[in-house]
């Protein structure tokens, strides 16, 4: 029987036959499981072949391998003779290169152990990309030892006035490490010029006052939830409200000193510079950012990724785009992305709404 992939945006799809005949019986610590490299197979790709007999893990390299034993485990059954596998054969091989979840810390903090083990999880279904969501309005969440009024201040409080907290560097690298392990690269957002209330709090003279657009305050006001004050911790939903000061050459010092410090901590190749909702600030002054913080990216050493919005300003060439809007895109939205691609980068697509067609 073969269970074909229906779902066009899985990013993971495999080819599995049930064979016939009983099932593989596993010794007690897994011993007579064999796995083996092959050199010559696709990176990440790995196959697994149970009879009664044997059991065989082959992959192309030591991710296809780790793949292949959280395949392996999620196939294990038990009954009263111990513990088996069904004869299978499986060949699974990525469509996609980067296979993402994000995970938002900033509106709701969560510290190294939720964190480690929303990494167990997501890898285990072969996701190798976790994207942390390290800042917005309601909370800055890593230390930056040139900024400390940035934890000081900004990192008490969450959305609805839950707990806050943040990151030490120390417990940063700990989760780098631990995602490397099992073959996920962390890849940081400090989102920028919009959703940055939070940086306002420890900084007063980075930030304007808050633009409150009628969207936010009849939103507010249906939720029972106070509005943006400038200086003040925000513990609402509202979007759109802040913009760091994009003409001030202050604003880019401290641009330089938190993306040095983040550039140090992560290994990966990636930052990303947000650049979403950033309705507060004037289209002129957003294109102008977008050019100079996408530069400050590179100039740290590091490949930019930014939100689709980020496209319709000056993004530095080879930057990556990542589309959140609809299936259905605003055509707006959709020649924003595509911008990405014609100054020589690419696009990561996560789309919240469900594909309708193949």
């Amino acid at each position: 029987m073969v269970l074909p992939n229906t779902l066009p945006l899985v990013p993971y799809p495999a080819s599995v036959a049930l064979g016939e005949g009983l099932p593989f019986r596993l010794a007690a610590d897994d011993a007579n499981v064999v796995t083996r490299i092959d050199a010559g197979a696709k990176a990440e790709s790995y196959t697994i072949s149970v009879s009664a007999a044997s059991a065989v893990l082959t992959a192309g390299d030591e991710a296809g391998l780790f793949y292949a034993r959280q395949t392996f485990a999620q196939l294990v059954g038990e009954d009263a003779e111990g513990r088996f596998v069904p004869a299978v054969e499986i060949a699974d091989a990525p469509r996609f290169p980067h296979r993402g979840v994000m995970l938002d810390i900033a509106r709701h903090f969560h510290g190294t152990d939720v964190i480690k083990g929303f990494i167990d999880r997501a890898s285990s279904l072969k996701f190798n990309r976790l994207h942390l969501h390290l800042s917005d309005d309601q909370g800055w969440r890593i230390q930056i030892d040139s900024w400390p009024l940035l934890t000081e201040r900004a990192s008490g409080t969450s959305s609805l006035g839950d707990p806050g907290g943040f990151l030490t560097k120390d417990d940063y690298r700990e989760i780098v490490a631990y995602a490397a392990e099992r073959h996920m690269l962390v890849i940081p957002e400090i989102d920028l010029p919009g959703h940055t209330h939070a940086v306002g709090v420890a900084y007063p003279d980075l930030v304007e006052e808050p633009v409150l657009n009628d969207h936010l305050v009849t939103q507010a006001a249906e939720l029972g939830q106070d509005l943006p004050v400038h200086g003040e911790p925000f513990l609402g939903w509202g979007v759109g409200h802040s913009s760091v000061k994009i003409r001030e050459e202050r604003t880019y010092d401290f641009l330089r000193g938190v993306l040095e410090e983040i550039a140090e901590l992560t290994p990966g190749p990636y930052l990303h510079i947000g650049g979403d909702e950033a309705l507060g600030t004037p289209a002129d002054d957003f294109d102008y950012f977008i050019g100079r913080i996408t530069a400050l990216v590179q100039e740290r050493g590091k490949t930019p990724i930014a939100w689709h919005e980020a496209g319709a300003g000056t993004i530095a060439p080879g930057t990556i785009g990542q589309f959140w809007g609809s299936t259905t895109p605003d055509p707006a939205h959709a020649a924003a992305t595509v911008n990405f691609a014609a100054r020589g980068g690419s696009v990561i697509l996560s789309p919240p709404t469900p594909p309708t067609s193949t």
